[in-house]
């Protein structure tokens, strides 16, 4: 019995622990385009009015996710900051330039 119970409490190390509570902290970036492109590809369409320029918005916010990975455990609502994220990149001006060029 007593190999067993060492057993276990090395597989709840310390490393494993705070690997586990860090994994479960940050969303994972897969469940973020699941659940929000859709979403955001809605956002981007309502103000270019174009989707592939939509679509390169909703791109674009992922990666800008991506980037600032490391603060995405401080955001406290991460349904409107992505919105916001989509927002701004869409009425950017090259996004705006290049659907006002096309419509």
């Amino acid at each position: 019995m007593a190999a067993i119970g060492e057993q276990s409490l090395r597989w709840f190390s310390a490393e494993r622990v705070d690997a586990a509570a860090q994994a479960k902290a940050e969303p994972d970036l897969a469940e973020l385009v699941r659940d929000y492109s859709g979403l955001l590809y809605r956002v981007a369409l309502s103000i270019l009015r174009n989707a592939a320029e939509a679509e390169d918005v909703v791109q674009d916010a992922f990666v800008r996710v991506l980037e600032q990975r490391g603060k995405l455990s401080a955001v406290v609502e991460v349904r409107p900051w992505l919105v916001r994220i989509a927002w701004n990149l869409a009425l950017r001006p090259q996004a705006a330039g290049a659907a006002g060029a096309d419509g």
